[in-house]
């Protein structure tokens, strides 16, 4: 290995030597430089040395490969190929004992006694981290080469036959699982869990529960606050011991307390923890924002291949109608649960009806594949509201006085809350009344749950004038549900009846309409991903259309004319200058990133600028030299309707940013910011401007409009 680079023909050696001086971006460099020239690159004394600049030698040895390939000297691109895969490989055998800690671990012993111990089940441990799973999986892989295993979580690996018998026996579990939720005491169960053997179901919670039990795939369900939308997946945690149940609720106080009740009833709860994953619960409580990140996927995904991802439920999911790219927008990007190929049950005390549908559509849901169950009133006898006026520059004083009605009419010990638009306010006004203040900023989430519930842990029971909730419905006492061990019942030895024949029937009436739904959302889901591809298909003729016309004529007669609107016959001088004006107005808009080609403005996936370089949706350029074919035709067309179709264009525009909540500024600034938003069209990114363009020529404007 040493003679590596002797063996080369001095011409290359010296252009060699060359490119490494002049690519000498290593640490370290005249000594780096003399150890890679004088040792052919390695020396394994040298090991200690080289460990930590190993990656930065290999990046190296790729710029002389690359500038090797700019010259045309193939020998010598082949030479540096083969001795940096030789390096690569070396410095991994090297590095190989380093891994011997991690089989350690993974056998649950120390490094002394690993050979005489068994390994871990994955998913026993409690207390491990991301890092140390992806070190044992590594570990195990390995032991699946050298005792000639196909490894089960690499692709094209395995044996087809032994993948089918695998899934097969998870599908069978995970149906048995099923069947005997829906064949349990539901009534029993739900009073065991209540602690009250006379406990009875409140509004629309039976309907609901038996959606959820029966695996109705989306369900929607409304009921008013304290009438037990957690039991509606405590429930079936409780009876499921090997499924998984993911609770997404957007509030600290929330996850706090669902958790609590998980704890008094025996139900295997935890909160996310992207650092050691609780594999080990039935019921994962997680925030909208943890929700979507790569962590939480890998989480899902691997519940999901095993065929233990039970439900997701979104608790409070109202919050996707308030939610903005600008306020919590990852709670945007809940609408992936739909696509993670298990129930979805969607639960909100504050969802009026006429929000419905604009709900389903944020959801990207299909009213057709929504079970709905709602309360008739969810509203609360003990809230009201009322505006006070007040003259401008008095809020101070208009404030102070209002706190101290308050306090004198309920008492010194009520709790009264003062929202702020700004953290500046907040710290401003709480100095003012003397009292905490409570933003995002302050202090650790310790501190931020101490003043929570500070004054309020000795609450007990609702107070007068409240509304009771499910809690002193069923204990009017005020005392919380006693901590319940689950009962062990003997099965009885009973012989062939028709109780287990009923039994027997209804499992396979079960399987039968669970089929039959999951047919029903997936031809619901096709049909969804047809009309996806065909709006970015039908933009990609309607830009064709446009770049061979004049955009007055387009945006005014729909007559596609084949002349510069510079030339147009038809446009006065002052429509004309009218036009010109718009064009170049364009360049105010506002552009998140990703949402367009950075020449043209239309969507990446459909410019031939750019290729796809993954699954994901991510793009490169192909280069300076290949042109995009829409280039200005979005930029024409949309300046045109604007300028000449403007009275049509408003009604529309305006609807869509109050949407997108852009509601502050001028006519011109928030509309400027709403044509650059990002959007998604196909799964592919896109923009605002794009979607205007594709509305007006599929006639959404012109009928909204109408409406």
């Amino acid at each position: 290995m040493d003679d590596r680079l002797r063996d080369l023909p001095p011409k290359e050696h010296e252009t060699l030597i060359e490119v490494l001086e002049k690519h000498g971006q290593l640490k370290y460099n005249n000594a780096c430089m003399g150890f890679l020239i004088d040792r052919g690159f390695y020396n394994k004394k040298s090991m200690k040395h080289l460990q930590g600049m190993h990656e930065a030698i290999i990046k190296g040895m790729k710029w002389v490969e690359e500038d090797a390939k700019k010259v045309d000297n193939a020998e010598l691109v082949k030479k540096m190929n083969t001795m940096r895969a030789q390096l690569e490989n070396e410095v991994e055998q090297e590095l190989a004992p380093a891994k011997s800690h991690a089989r350690a671990l993974q056998s649950g012993h120390s490094l002394e006694t690993e050979e005489g111990n068994y390994g871990r089940c994955l998913m026993e441990s409690p207390f491990q981290t991301m890092a140390e799973r992806e070190e044992f999986r590594r570990v195990s892989m390995d032991w699946h080469r050298v005792l000639e295993f196909a490894s089960a979580w690499e692709d094209g690996r395995m044996h087809p036959g032994v993948r089918a018998e695998m899934v097969a026996q998870q599908e069978k579990q995970a149906l048995q699982r099923w069947s005997s939720l829906a064949t349990v005491d539901l009534k029993a169960e739900f009073r065991r869990l209540a602690g009250r053997p006379d406990a009875e179901y409140r509004g629309k919670q039976e309907e609901s529960l038996r959606a959820v039990v029966q695996r109705r795939l989306r369900v929607l369900v409304v009921m008013a606050t304290g009438t037990g939308k957690s039991m509606l997946f405590m429930l079936p945690a409780s009876v499921s011991p090997d499924g998984v149940t993911v609770v997404v609720a957007p509030l600290n106080a929330l996850r706090d307390d669902l958790q609590d009740r998980c704890d008094q009833l025996g139900i295997p709860c935890a909160k996310w923890d992207g650092r050691r994953p609780p594999y080990w619960a039935r019921i994962v409580l997680v925030t909208p924002e943890s929700a979507v990140t790569k962590g939480f996927s890998r989480f899902l995904d691997e519940k999901r291949m095993l065929h233990q991802l039970d439900r997701i439920v979104i608790d409070e999911c109202h919050v996707l109608l308030e939610s903005t790219k600008d306020w919590r927008p990852d709670v945007l990007k809940m609408t992936e649960m739909t696509e993670k190929g298990t129930q979805v049950v969607y639960l909100t005390a504050t969802l009026p009806p006429t929000l419905q549908p604009a709900f389903f559509q944020t959801a990207g849901l299909d009213a057709e594949t929504v079970t709905v169950c709602r309360d008739e009133r969810t509203t609360r006898t003990n809230i009201a509201y009322q505006v006070l006026e007040y003259p401008r520059g008095t809020l101070e004083k208009v404030l102070v006085e209002l706190v101290a009605a308050k306090r004198r009419r309920y008492g010194p010990e009520a709790q009264i809350i003062v929202y702020c638009p700004t953290v500046e306010e907040t710290k401003r006004l709480a100095r003012l009344l003397q009292c905490s203040a409570y933003y995002r900023e302050m202090g650790s989430d310790e501190e931020k749950a101490r003043m929570h519930m500070d004054g309020r842990l000795d609450r007990q029971r609702c107070e007068v004038g409240e509304s009771k909730c499910d809690l002193c419905e069923q204990h009017p006492g005020g005392t919380k549900r006693p901590a319940v061990e689950e009962e062990q019942e003997e099965p009885e030895e009973t012989q062939a009846s028709i109780a287990a024949v009923a039994a027997e029937e209804q499992r396979k009436e079960l399987e039968r309409a669970m089929a039959v739904e999951e047919r029903r959302v997936e031809i619901q889901q096709r049909r969804r991903t047809e009309q996806m591809v065909y709006e970015l298909e039908r933009l990609e003729q309607h830009l064709e259309r446009w770049s061979h016309a004049c955009a007055i004529c387009m945006a005014v007669q729909a007559n596609p004319a084949r002349h510069r609107w510079e030339e147009c016959p038809k446009a006065t001088e002052v429509q004309l200058k009218q036009m010109q004006a718009k064009v170049m107005s364009m360049h105010r808009v506002k552009w998140e990133r990703y949402a367009r080609c950075l020449y043209c403005w239309a969507p990446q996936a459909i410019c031939n600028k750019w290729e796809e370089t993954s699954t994901q949706g991510a793009f490169k350029t192909r280069g300076m030299h290949v042109p995009c074919q829409y280039e200005g035709v979005l930029q024409r067309a949309v300046a045109a309707l604007l300028a000449f179709q403007q009275s049509t264009c408003t009604p529309w525009l305006e609807q869509q940013m109050q949407d997108a909540a852009i509601v502050h500024g001028s006519d011109d600034v928030r509309l400027y910011k709403w044509l650059g938003l990002k959007i998604k069209m196909c799964q592919r990114d896109a923009n605002q401007m794009c979607r205007l363009l594709y509305a007006w020529e599929e006639g959404h404007v012109h009928s909204h409009v109408a409406d």
